[in-house]
């Protein structure tokens, strides 16, 4: 009789000592705070079956999101590759065009080098070349005409 008292103590003394002192989390979207909270009652058979056909309903549409997502992602990673090799591709033609494009150009400048010549236009050098004479010639042209104003008179009395 008094192991069946002293075991109901021991079961009593081990409950209070497994009995959460502070409780705290968040409820409806707001945060809370227990000292002693209440404990939640023992639950009957059916609830816990309840429980577990719940949690298992949730882990069933867990799995089924994860490979949803498992899919999205093998998805996405083709997708990546995809456009990887394109770019490849487009990065290789554009160095092909731009390799085009300068042979292109080389020919253009040489054929326009050829239709000035051609043409007789003027080269920069040559522009510049006729500019220096014009100037020297028009520089020694005014010195004369100085000359010949300041010395007017005498060569009129010379004829």
């Amino acid at each position: 009789m008094k192991s069946g008292k002293l075991n109901k103590v021991f079961v009593q003394l081990v409950k209070l000592w497994t009995m959460p002192v502070f409780r705290y989390g968040v409820k409806d979207g707001k945060f809370f705070a227990q000292v002693l909270p209440a404990l939640v009652p023992e639950q009957g058979l059916d609830e816990r079956i309840k429980r577990i056909d719940s949690a298992r309903e949730h882990l069933v549409s867990g799995l089924s999101a994860i490979n949803e997502l498992k899919e999205e992602a093998e998805t996405s990673a083709r997708k990546v590759e995809e456009l990887k090799s394109r770019l490849e591709y487009l990065a290789s033609e554009k160095d092909t065009a731009d390799l085009e494009l300068r042979e292109i150009q080389k020919i253009a400048s040489s054929d326009l080098g050829a239709f000035q010549k051609i043409a007789g236009v003027p080269s920069r050098r040559q522009i510049a070349k006729e500019r220096l004479v014009g100037f020297v010639i028009g520089l020694i042209a005014s010195l004369l005409a100085t000359v010949l104003w300041e010395q007017w008179s005498a060569i009129v009395a010379w004829f």
